[in-house]
């Protein structure tokens, strides 16, 4: 058994003093999000971030320096990766292989921004200062940039004006669908999805909430079935094209309960299946931490070219989420985009108990009928609705 993602937050020194391991595998689920992309990880092996083959001896080298941390002290493993990995960069450079490659794809982010911000503090006159202030603002709105400060009340007004990224925080019902392509490609463009949220409140003080999410994969058909892996390829284009691997997570507010789902089978090209990590039948649904008082379920599978899924799940949703004052009971949605993605259509039903009236609804519903409201909606941003009746 492999480990992979061997580092301090993984070892614990439970009852009796007895160390324990946690997190095993996570390090493939994981390796795309932003905090597996740092190049400067000192407890990933060289294999890793160049995406070759790993064995045990990658554990060997993240126990190793674990070691050192131990008996140099915190910072020693990334002082020593600094030094092996510093290199002259003369110019251009034309990786030999795909390893090389994939360790340094995503180099020409950096020299881009630098580029951008040379042209604005250099070359202001050829810059339309208002243009580029309503793009960024736009980029803000929409999520597809997320700014991070060490000022703290500097962060404070960035989180007032969603624009650090994090869980909002609510005082009713919530949702995010949050995707992680995990396929080591850039299918993701290819793959345009529909949200479908089905809110039944006959129990107004138990709803349960029903999400259905539909993938199309786009991608044109290729022999060999679906492997996950890294694979070269010489063109950004033929990356776009290809299956698409996905650890998908719905965040729901905190002490909701999942009802009864069936497993579902982990491919069988997938490296849980192929390396033994999970059993057989054991991609999830699962559940996560809370956060930010919010629980994720989630969930792995693969979307083939050509092929159209739907993933859905329900759950239970704690009480208190509808309450009562003068006016009537009311019922309030937040839906949060995920950061960085195209509008993704939204569609809202929320069904009334027995024998009662709507008195409002924000936004304007797109239909109400047979007891339910329904809204027709776009994820270009953050989504609330709000429901009145008695």
């Amino acid at each position: 058994m492999l480990h992979l993602g061997l580092r301090p937050a993984c070892i614990w020194v439970g009852p009796g003093e007895r160390v324990q391991v946690s997190d095993f595998g996570l390090w493939y689920v994981s390796r795309d999000f932003p905090e597996f992309g740092r190049r400067e990880d000192p407890f990933l092996a060289p294999e890793q971030p160049a995406g070759d083959r790993v064995c045990a001896a990658t554990d060997v080298y993240a126990l190793a320096m674990l070691f050192l941390e131990l008996r140099c002290g915190p910072g020693t493993a990334l002082e020593v990766i600094r030094s092996a990995w510093t290199e002259p960069q003369p110019g251009l450079t034309l990786w030999n292989n795909s390893s090389e490659w994939a360790a340094h794809r995503k180099d020409v982010m950096t020299d881009l921004t630098a580029a951008m911000l040379d042209k604005v503090q250099a070359q202001s006159d050829g810059v339309e200062l208002g243009r580029l202030a309503e793009a960024i603002l736009r980029g803000l709105e929409e999520r597809h940039i997320l700014v991070y400060l060490h000022d703290p009340d500097a962060m404070a007004l960035l989180a007032s004006r969603r624009w650090d990224g994090a869980l909002l925080p609510t005082d009713g019902d919530y949702l995010q669908v949050v995707d992680a392509n995990v396929g080591f490609n850039k299918v993701d463009p290819n793959v345009p999805r529909t949200i479908d949220y089905d809110m039944d409140l006959h129990n107004p003080g138990q709803g349960q909430a029903t999400v259905t999410v539909s993938y199309h994969n786009q991608s044109q058909p290729r022999p060999g079935g679906c492997v996950q892996g890294v694979e070269w390829q010489p063109t950004y284009e033929e990356r776009m094209s290809g299956c698409f691997w996905d650890y998908v997570r719905f965040y729901a507010p905190e002490g909701a309960q999942l009802l009864v789902a069936e497993c579902e089978s982990t491919p069988e090209g997938s490296l849980l299946y192929r390396y033994g990590f999970a059993p057989l039948g054991d991609a999830g649904p699962d559940r996560g931490p809370v956060e930010k008082g919010k629980v994720a379920f989630g969930l792995f599978f693969v979307v083939a070219p050509g092929e159209v899924r739907d993933v859905r799940l329900a759950w239970v949703l704690p009480a208190g989420i509808v309450y009562q004052d003068q006016e009537g009971m009311h019922y309030r949605l937040t839906v949060q985009k995920q950061s960085g993605t195209p509008p993704i259509p939204l569609r809202v039903a929320v069904h009334l108990p027995p024998d009662t009236t709507l008195v409002r609804a924000t936004p304007e519903p797109a239909a109400i009928q047979a007891g339910a409201v329904m809204f027709e909606l776009s994820l270009t941003t953050d989504q609330q609705i709000e429901i009145v009746f008695r």
